[in-house]
């Protein structure tokens, strides 16, 4: 995590524009205030400090009755409140400077039945003053008048007060990879300075995105201009915390914590691009703002400047940083293939072939060149969690998740599916130059217990799954496809009878709209249901292909150890996501890899239930 930035902290209470004017101007240039004139030192500091704009360039306007826009638009940039001008409620004018003001001083209280436009009194500046004051923490002042003038020698009476202001405040946030892809739902805000930590709650934060992403024309199916998407996250918690985002009971760093879920895309880190099918990282920054005050640790209140792109220090992701990247080169056969990986340990000095490896094909979304995207676009790094690893005993077990800079599935390195065209070949372009990195992988890491080789994906890498098996079966101690897509009529009998013995576990749902195993219908008006046809005792019909197929053929061919968790639809287990009907939330049935990554695939096997990876633990070649 990058950090280092040298806070500027400004004593003073306001933000102040009284007026919508464009033009800045210190107050020796306001010709209409006269030096020595009771405001005259007031104006000049609070120009000088960039809070206050005249009329004009040459007019301040120091006997002009004091308007409720005006005022309301110092308090809200007093609070350090992001607020967009415009962004009014009914009954207020949209005047492109003072509406969101207005809108958010009634909502903060400090209002009371004043309109937009009002001329204030005097009694009503220094009610809704006292107001804002109690508020921040600072002792009320009062306005002689209800001038301009007036309320600026007021005004510079707050801004003298014990108050500090942040600007050029730095963030970072942090992703995880949750069942749907990867979720940013914490940032975390370098303020430079001690906290209350009683100070510190949610309902003080707001937090925006800003993804800037291509958009797409479905009409002419081209891709569009990139632009920034802005949008509001729903701010849950916020505490005082380390660098690393941890709880404290003191410190400098403050953790904004946001909803997350799988209908949550503003808070996703990923564009899903309809050309190239890719996921991919997309620019994104943070509108971070205060709704009130904090106090630092003395006491003293503080409020800060919403954040923006420059104040971006970075991002973590959790679990996957923990990750090596690298890259394999292959040549031959006319081919120069390069693919990206990402690998992972769970002991440095590993004993010699003490350690067994699990190898992850990741699906179609997940190519490219950044080996990251394929292990957070589905939950791999879940492999990585103690979970998962005390299974496989005191060494743990390795990862290797290689990376194509297509799709597994390609005929020819075009990015051309081999489903689409006519060849009764189910080998894949990459076919050797994984085979390639493999061998590598094992060379350079002699802890890997070359008996225990595992390897599984999903869709396009439960198809580069089986295509490796039938390959070169002698290779791996056992093989967990996912929503395979190797296609039955590429399977010969004589692939299946060299398979046979291997240890293999399926896994695969009913409505998967993607790789279809039943008979039925995608939904028109829902792309991620697929509507399952019933036969006449009202079950579903089995189609014999993919997963289907490979099982059916392997139990015929006498496997003893091939396994088949088959599941009616893939939703929610967390009890955290539920959809508009109250149940658990529906992913795609395509998405059966989120059982098998979270380990909940479970079969009985000798009387036992066993979980799929305490059984992939269990096999040897």
């Amino acid at each position: 995590m990058k950090h280092g930035v040298i806070r500027r902290l400004i004593a003073l209470s306001v933000a102040l524009v009284l007026c919508a004017g464009t033009a800045y101007a210190a107050s020796s240039d306001f010709q209409d205030v006269p030096e020595g004139s009771a405001y005259a030192e007031a104006v000049a500091h609070l120009s000088q400090l960039g809070i206050v704009k005249g009329l004009s360039a040459q007019s301040f306007g120091p006997e002009r009755t004091v308007t409720t826009a005006e005022l309301a638009t110092f308090l809200g940039r007093a609070a350090g409140v992001e607020i967009d001008p415009a962004a009014g409620q009914e009954g207020l004018t949209d005047d492109g400077w003072s509406a969101g003001s207005v809108a958010w001083a009634k909502s903060a209280g400090l209002l009371d039945e004043q309109a937009q436009y009002d001329q204030l009194t005097a009694g009503e500046i220094n009610g809704i003053l006292g107001r804002f004051c109690a508020m921040v923490g600072v002792e009320a002042r009062t306005a002689d008048g209800a001038t301009r003038g007036d309320l600026a020698v007021a005004l510079d009476a707050i801004a003298s007060d014990s108050f500090q202001r942040l600007s050029g405040v730095k963030y970072t946030t942090v992703a995880t990879a949750e069942d749907w892809g990867p979720a940013i739902g914490k940032v975390i805000l370098d303020l430079g300075v001690e906290l209350d930590p009683e100070s510190v709650t949610a309902d003080k934060f707001s937090a925006v995105s800003v993804r800037t992403v291509p958009g797409f024309d479905f009409a002419s199916m081209k891709p569009t201009a990139p632009a920034p998407q802005p949008a509001q996250r729903t701010v849950t918690a916020a505490y005082v915390c380390d660098e690393n985002g941890g709880k404290a009971e003191s410190g400098t760093h403050v953790a904004v914590e946001m909803k997350i879920g799988p209908e949550e895309t503003a808070g996703s880190p990923f564009n899903y691009d309809f050309i190239s099918g890719l996921n991919s990282y997309v620019d994104t920054s943070y509108v971070i703002s205060l709704t009130a005050p904090l106090s630092t640790k003395a006491g003293v209140p503080l409020s800060m400047e919403p954040t923006d792109a420059q104040g971006a220090a970075g991002g973590v992701t959790l679990l996957a940083d923990d990750f090596t990247e690298g890259t394999h080169s292959w040549t031959g056969g006319g081919k120069e293939i390069t693919l990206s990986y990402a690998s992972w340990l769970p002991h440095e000095d590993a004993e010699k072939g003490s350690t067994p490896l699990i190898i992850w094909l990741h699906g179609a979304g997940e190519g490219g060149t950044d080996p990251t995207v394929s292990i957070i676009g589905n939950k791999v790094v879940n492999l990585a969690t103690e979970d998962i690893q005390k299974l496989f005993g005191d060494t743990g077990a390795a990862i290797l998740a290689p990376q194509t800079p297509t799709m597994w599935m390609d005929l020819d390195g075009t990015a051309t599916y081999r489903n689409t065209e006519n060849t009764d070949s189910g080998r894949s372009y990459y076919t050797d130059a994984l085979k390639s990195l493999i061998d590598q992988y094992l060379a350079d890491h002699p802890e890997i217990d070359t008996d225990r080789v595992y390897v599984g994906g999903c869709s396009n890498g439960g198809y580069m799954t089986v295509n490796m098996i039938v390959e070169f079966p002698d290779l791996f101690a056992a093989a967990y496809p996912v929503c395979e897509a190797y296609d039955a009529a590429w399977l010969t009998d004589e692939m299946v009878e060299s398979i046979k013995d291997l240890p293999i576990w399926l896994t695969h749902a009913k409505n998967d709209p993607t790789v279809v195993i039943y008979e039925g219908e995608s939904d028109p008006e829902n792309y991620m249901a697929y509507n399952l046809k019933l036969d006449e005792n009202g079950d579903p019909i089995p189609k014999d292909n993919f997963s289907n197929n490979l099982y059916n053929r392997l139990t015929a061919a006498g496997a003893k150890n091939v396994h088949y968790s088959l599941f009616d639809d893939v939703h929610d287990t967390t009890g955290l996501y539920n959809g508009a009907d109250g149940k658990p939330y529906q992913y795609m049935g395509h998405w059966s890899w989120i059982y098998t990554l979270n380990n909940q695939c479970v079969e009985t096997i000798g009387g036992e239930e066993v979980t799929i990876f305490q059984w992939l633990s269990q096999q040897s070649r």
